[in-house]
């Protein structure tokens, strides 16, 4: 009796810690192909750039006028990329700023066959959404 409850919690203590696997070979919106590789719940490449997904944000790219920093985790059964935009350079006072991208969320999924949803939401930086996008990427 005590063997099988032991079993069964950490059956239930395996499962709550898994997340999904997006490792595979897909194909973008322009019919190209591209993989992602997966170790684990840790990690991810995703066109060519590894990320660690452990929440934390890095910087991602930096020039003279920008600075992205991403952070990355599994949630669920969500794979959720978030990058914030910070502008080194002040916009001309006649710029609507309400249109101008703070934040991208993208959220990555599995659909039923198989395929990679991918819904992308553009906040500004009052965090109101600007605009959305939903994908789908073929499994090869």
């Amino acid at each position: 009796m005590k063997f099988l409850m032991t079993f069964v919690l950490l059956t239930f203590a395996s499962a709550s810690f898994a997340c999904t696997d997006f490792a595979g070979n897909y194909l973008d919106d322009d019919s190209n192909p591209y993989s992602i590789v997966q170790s684990g719940c840790e990690s991810f490449t995703l066109a060519g750039k590894s990320n660690i997904a452990d929440g934390q944000f890095r910087t991602q790219q930096e020039t003279a006028a920008i600075k992205i920093s991403s952070a990355a985790s599994f949630i669920d059964y969500y794979l959720q990329v978030e990058n914030i935009v910070d502008y080194k350079t002040p916009f001309p006072p006649e710029m609507p700023l309400d249109m101008i991208p703070a934040k991208y969320v993208t959220l990555y999924t599995i659909d039923w066959k198989g395929n990679l949803a991918i819904d992308t939401t553009v906040y500004n930086n009052k965090n109101e959404v600007i605009s959305s996008e939903n994908t789908t990427h073929q499994r090869l």
